[in-house]
């Protein structure tokens, strides 16, 4: 577990599954500002056959409670430039 203090734990769940089918977070840098992605995958990053679909856009406003997500960067900035590490891989 990250120690990125979410602002809620539906926030906390979607950032630990990213590379996997479904919903995710991922913490990242776009045009000089931190942010989030809101990420969607059609199947696990590790499977190997089909076709992987991926999208993904950014977000302000968690969806889950509505915080204003900027805010909690400010809070965290040590932890959410781990995040981006983390994360640099799976960000598309």
């Amino acid at each position: 577990m990250c120690k990125f203090r979410c602002c809620c734990d539906n926030f906390e769940n979607r950032l630990s599954e990213i590379g996997v089918k479904g919903f995710s977070l991922l913490a990242t840098k776009i045009a000089n500002q931190y942010c989030f992605v809101l990420q969607a995958r059609s199947q696990d990053i590790d499977k190997k056959e089909g076709t992987l679909s991926v999208i993904q856009t950014t977000i302000h406003f968690c969806p889950f409670c509505g915080t204003k997500l900027s805010e909690v960067i400010n809070k965290n900035k040590n932890e959410f430039l781990d995040l981006i590490i983390l994360h640099e891989d799976f960000v598309i």
